[in-house]
């Protein structure tokens, strides 16, 4: 297949789209799949750059900002049998939209974020959480109208609420056992770690609060992002808190492999791949009772789980994991085994080519291809003169 795979979350970031995005395209191209990549400039695994600016919120991150005129002339040309957009952002994707309406190319969208928990976390305003709803309603509304396809790594709460069923897939993930490999436990060391972006969404305050109920411990953090300064000035002092920064996401595993267990607090994943890194290292994980984590994990881990505002039932799997490491850890190594990036891969490769649709519209195909490609160079070089005459 043909396929442009739009997205703006690529390695190095450090996040779990980025880790999805990556693997997938490893995985298409060993399977002999043609694949165009389309992101921010500035970065190496792009096919092709697109003019970026840095993300408000995210500052590892880059947000495109104007249409790609070379990807719209190709599937205005019929050049690709899939078009994947992966969300949130790529903020000019109703335009992609359009013209994969108008050519009869089939359009997938792939949405990774709880962007109702985002907005709560980011804005304390009842008043921009309210517009932010309904915003994101009408976001959801448009995908049901454009995409052929809509999936999401878990049916997490927005994807109940706002996609239609018969839309809607599941899509799966894996782990790259050559990275991430068991080291399973025989004794407790004391250690915790956490692993993930430093910001509002993860409910890092509460985290910490929970470390400080217990007693010789030790909490190594690592990731980076808008809390870190704050969350520095609040415990940099502890010698029983260390604070790593960003660490390459090849280079994880001794962290992971070090730790009695990973703790995490975050409410608002879609799927959690930090968890399942650390179940790959022999690492098992304390979790918060929330749906996704609850869908994913409570059937073989349900005394980790812990209710985020209830301090004994933190003790308790504390106390749990504490008695039963060794047997947690091999449960954990077993756990992340039935989950593979190739097996993961050849399910997007399904979803690909289910249903795909008619390749040109009847009334687009009346419209002569050498007009198209006048107009298109024409736009490119109204959008260059632009650009030219602002700088």
């Amino acid at each position: 297949m043909n396929i442009a795979f739009c997205t703006e979350y690529l390695l190095p970031q450090m996040n779990g789209i980025a880790v999805r995005c990556d693997e997938y395209l490893k995985h298409l191209n060993e399977n002999n799949h043609n694949v165009e990549v389309y992101g921010p400039d500035l970065h190496n695994k792009t096919t092709t750059g697109i003019h970026s600016i840095t993300n408000y919120w995210n500052k590892g991150n880059r947000i495109t900002v104007f249409p790609n005129l070379k990807l719209l002339y190709k599937i205005l040309m019929g050049k690709y049998d899939i078009v994947h957009v992966v969300l949130p952002l790529f903020a000019w994707f109703p335009i992609i939209a359009l013209f994969t309406k108008m050519t009869g190319t089939k359009l997938v969208l792939s949405n990774h974020v709880n962007l109702s928990y985002y907005s709560k976390s980011y804005f304390n305003s009842k008043i921009l959480v309210s517009i932010c709803k309904t915003i994101i309603s009408m976001y959801y509304r448009f995908q049901n109208i454009v995409a052929d396809l809509i999936m999401a790594p878990s049916n997490y709460e927005e994807t109940q609420k706002y996609i239609k069923p018969e839309k809607f897939q599941i899509i799966k993930t894996g782990i790259d056992t050559d990275i991430f490999f068991s080291s399973p436990k025989t004794k407790l060391k004391k250690e915790i770690i956490y692993v993930g972006r430093i910001a509002p969404e993860k409910h890092l305050d509460r985290l910490f609060n929970l470390f400080l109920l217990l007693n010789d411990y030790r909490l190594t953090v690592i990731g980076d992002g808008p809390e870190l300064q704050r969350l520095k000035s609040l415990f940099s002092e502890n010698p029983n808190i260390s604070f790593l920064g960003f660490v390459n996401h090849d280079e994880l595993t001794p962290y992971y492999q070090k730790a009695d267990f990973h703790l995490v607090s975050s409410l608002s994943e879609t799927f959690g791949f930090t968890l399942i890194e650390s179940m790959a290292c022999g690492t098992p994980v304390i979790y918060p009772d929330c749906g996704v984590f609850r869908s994913l994990y409570l059937n073989d881990f349900p005394e980790l789980m812990y209710n985020v505002n209830d301090d004994s039932s933190f003790f308790k799997a504390v106390d749990h994991l504490n008695s039963s490491l060794e047997s947690l850890s091999l449960q954990s190594i077993e756990y992340a085994k039935k989950h593979s990036w190739q097996s993961a891969t050849q399910d997007l490769i399904r979803n690909y080519s289910s249903n795909l649709p008619l390749r040109t519209s009847f009334v687009w195909a009346l419209i002569p291809k050498r007009f198209i490609s006048y107009v298109m160079i024409l736009m490119y070089f109204g959008f260059c003169t632009v650009r030219y005459v602002k700088n």
